[in-house]
């Protein structure tokens, strides 16, 4: 295959991996993205800032589309990489969750598929993500206490996203209940 090719069907399976994951209420058929082999001189972008970002996430009332640039001369790696982080903008803004670059929902899947979050994050959202990271790196320590209530880290890692990421949700009460257990799925804690 070619590789623009190749890297359609890397992008459909990484799509289809992420919505079975964390976003299983996203459509994981339609994934508006398209490959440009070549610099589109954008008026609004210089080629060196298109180069290093190697992709965008533009989103209008009408119409969200995923832009992966320079294909051709990019490595197929680097790209793939850009693919994971301009999916991850378009899944948690199709789930209505935060999906800004400097958000720690945003970080925390960016570390978790190796997509390269570069915004740093405001005080708030990083003792966020640090929360996050604290408790997912030592589940085998902590696992109990949630397992007991029937909760996987699957489970507290997908609830977590949805939690964190909600834009309008108090997240202490969300996490006081989660803990008393109470299970999350992507509209509420049941």
């Amino acid at each position: 295959l070619q590789k623009i090719e190749r890297l359609q069907n890397y992008a459909k399976e990484f799509f289809r991996q992420i919505c079975a994951d964390f976003f299983p209420e996203i459509n994981d058929t339609i994934l508006p993205i398209q490959f440009l082999p070549f610099y589109d001189n954008r008026a609004d972008t210089s080629f060196e800032e298109l180069m290093k970002k190697g992709g965008t996430y533009k989103r209008t009332d009408k119409q969200k589309i995923i832009e992966i640039y320079c294909c051709k001369i990019c490595d197929e790696e680097d790209i793939k990489q850009t693919i994971r982080h301009e999916i991850v903008h378009y899944c948690l803004d199709i789930a209505d969750l935060k999906y800004f670059d400097n958000s720690a929902v945003f970080h925390i899947l960016c570390k978790l598929y190796d997509a390269r979050a570069y915004m740093d994050m405001t005080i708030e959202e990083q003792e966020i993500y640090n929360k996050f990271f604290e408790i997912y790196n030592e589940w085998d320590n902590v696992a109990g206490q949630f397992e007991r209530s029937g909760i996987t880290k699957q489970d507290y890692t997908r609830a977590f996203i949805y939690i964190v990421g909600n834009k309008n949700k108090d997240i202490e009460k969300s996490f006081k209940k989660m803990r008393c257990g109470g299970r999350y799925d992507s509209k509420k804690i049941v």
